[in-house]
């Protein structure tokens, strides 16, 4: 079968039976009715593979209403709240999310940084990201690439960054204001200092249109001595993972690893 979120929280549950995942989530959507469902579906199928995990979903601000930064201040107020509560600390906690949520929790890990100064990051258990957004400019070669072949188009990408940074906004100043801001490590996460992150997995796909992205974010990450495990499906889309039953017949099995075993990552597929 395509590796599923349920397979990354058995990986998980292997190498750290007491851990407490806390899902950062969120898919970039517009519409707060999709967004929470998407919310209790993960929290459901986390649940239903690992009973004992304790899971909090953050149900973050969305755009065009609320821009930049309103999210990724939502995520670090949940966090405090997180830390307050009795027997909670950060070695406890793994933060994930897909697409637009990947990206968030990597930008409150950055976050979390200037409020705390002492490698806070370096202390959690880990992340684990699926096909995050981690570059903003939609400048790579893979977007024109792979506009043809992902669920994505990179016309609707355009509008989801602008709806995310200026809250839909047009004209010279907007403009300026999206070029001079999609440049920001908080928001895009391929130009941030990752020394002292905490272990990473990474998912992603060869036919979408953020595959170079991820690419040089792992590579970045890597060079920083960050310990990253990858898993890219070279024939797959943005985010598959959650398109795992359209794509059964693809022919394509994704093996599942353990993560953060603080083995030298391999990122291959395998063919049945």
């Amino acid at each position: 079968m395509i590796l599923s979120f349920t397979s990354i929280v058995n990986s998980l549950k292997k190498r750290h039976p007491d851990v407490r995942v806390r899902i950062c989530g969120g898919c970039g959507e517009v519409n707060r009715f999709t967004v929470s469902q998407k919310l209790r579906a993960a929290v459901r199928r986390t649940k239903a593979v690992s009973p004992q995990f304790e899971i909090e979903a953050v149900d973050y601000p969305l755009a065009p209403e609320a821009a930049f930064p309103a999210a990724v201040d939502s995520a670090v107020t949940a966090y405090r709240w997180l830390l307050k509560q009795p027997g909670m600390s950060e070695a406890r906690i793994a933060l994930g999310g897909d697409s637009a949520g990947g990206g968030l929790a990597l930008a409150l890990v950055q976050k979390l940084r200037f409020i705390q100064p002492v490698s806070l990051g370096s202390r959690i258990k880990g992340l684990a990201l699926i096909s995050p957004w981690v570059d903003l400019s939609l400048s790579s070669a893979s977007v024109a690439r792979n506009e043809t072949t992902d669920i994505i188009s990179p016309s609707v990408a355009r509008s989801m960054v602008r709806f995310y940074l200026t809250g839909g906004a047009v004209g010279p100043e907007a403009d300026a204001y999206l070029e001079r801001v999609s440049a920001h490590p908080i928001v895009s996460a391929v130009r941030a200092d990752m020394r002292g992150f905490p272990d990473m997995f990474v998912v992603g796909g060869g036919k979408e249109l953020f595959h170079e992205d991820l690419i040089k974010f792992v590579n970045n990450a890597k060079s920083a001595g960050v310990n990253v495990e990858t898993e890219f499906a070279e024939h797959m889309v943005h985010a598959y993972v959650h398109l795992e039953v359209r794509y059964r017949v693809s022919g394509f099995r994704i093996s599942t690893r353990t993560v953060f075993s603080g083995k030298t990552p391999c990122g291959h597929h395998s063919r049945d």
